[in-house]
């Protein structure tokens, strides 16, 4: 089975918000975008809650060492 036919595949069983995201991306692509288009998250951020991205944010303080700017 070729990309294109594993594509179309995974598109037809795709809910339709999330089809309609995919065309919106394709079309974007296809205007010369190599991102995201503009508003669009990470849907692992979108689904971080505040407790986790606290939990988050004290991993980092705790077990990271600052890097200073000046340094590079």
């Amino acid at each position: 089975m070729s990309t294109l036919e594993m594509l179309m595949e995974d598109l037809k069983q795709l809910p339709a918000p999330e089809f309609e995201a995919a065309a919106a991306f394709i079309h974007h692509l296809k205007q010369g975008g190599t991102e995201a288009p503009p508003g669009r998250f990470n849907p692992d951020i979108e689904t971080l809650s505040t407790a986790d991205g606290d939990a988050l944010a004290r991993v980092i303080e705790e077990n990271f060492e600052r890097v200073n700017p000046r340094d590079w």
